[in-house]
């Protein structure tokens, strides 16, 4: 991957997206930054017995925790609240033709 003028909560959305699970900025870099990063897509996320993901770093080659290292960066868990919207019923209105 390939970044130009990208921001930290830029990186984290695109992170979200390969890991399967929220990641959030917590660098505090307010700046917009130019970087490449080379790992194997699919990469990373192991799935636990559980059916929880872990970010694991057992599989050989670049990885997306090893990519992120290069850059200066660390990946890590944090348990925490994050703002979800639930619908648990829609009902279908009829409208004339």
């Amino acid at each position: 991957m390939r970044a130009g003028q990208e921001t930290m909560p830029q990186l984290a959305t695109m992170l979200t997206g390969q890991l399967g699970r929220p990641v959030t900025d917590a660098t505090g870099l307010n700046g917009k930054y130019d970087f490449i990063l080379t790992y194997t897509a699919g990469r990373g996320a192991a799935a636990s017995p559980d059916g929880s993901t872990a970010i694991s770093e057992a599989d050989s080659g670049a990885d997306i925790v090893v990519a992120m290292q290069q850059i200066g960066l660390k990946l890590g868990q944090r348990k925490g609240m994050i703002d979800m919207l639930v619908i648990d019923h829609v009902e279908k209105v009829p409208t004339e033709n």
